[in-house]
């Protein structure tokens, strides 16, 4: 198999696993969303509130905002300064934006490297949460590394893209929303 296949099938891969994500954490957010009604509906109308709705809404939290992030880079929909960059060339602007793309790679990187030594951490001790439900730390802590070095390989992808356009190689891989 010639290197530019395996790419290729290695990009849609990851793509894939990516859409899976985000799609997961949409599934997630509409589960928060029935669960947080339901708990309120049942807290004034029966005097009986579900016990545990509240964190399980934190946890979820952090799962459904972590599992979109990849997606949303993708999409080039993150957040990002924009006042400044409009004003430079279009060259200089792919520069700018293929260097804070491995600025987050970095960044991405030491958070998770750090993360698997802290979900290594709490799963040898066994450590739980001090709250209502007292979960196991590490399987809501896993998810941090996890969505991270998804980050890392989607914010390379970007940074290659940005460096590429830049050079007049080609454009950055931008997909299109689906039609609803």
């Amino acid at each position: 198999m010639n290197p530019p296949k395996l790419i290729d099938r290695f990009h849609r891969l990851f793509d894939c696993i990516v859409d899976c994500a985000a799609s997961t954490s949409a599934i997630i957010l509409g589960l928060v969303t029935v669960l947080v009604c339901t708990d309120i509906v049942m807290r004034y109308f029966f005097n009986k509130p579900i016990q545990g709705a509240l964190e399980s809404s934190e946890y979820a939290l952090l799962f459904l905002t972590l599992l979109a992030a990849a997606w949303l880079v993708r999409k080039d929909k993150h957040v990002r300064m924009e006042l400044l960059l409009h004003k430079l060339k279009p060259m200089t602007q792919a520069y700018v934006n293929g260097i804070t793309s491995i600025l987050c790679v970095l960044i991405c990187g030491f958070v998770t490297y750090y993360g698997i030594l802290v979900v290594i951490d709490r799963f040898q001790t066994a450590h739980r949460l001090t709250t209502t439900l007292e979960p196991l730390s590490y399987p809501l802590m896993s998810i941090i590394p996890l969505c991270f070095f998804l980050l890392i390989v989607q914010f390379s992808i970007s940074a290659y893209g940005y460096f590429a356009k830049a050079k007049g190689l080609e454009k950055p891989n931008q997909q299109d929303d689906p039609p609803l």
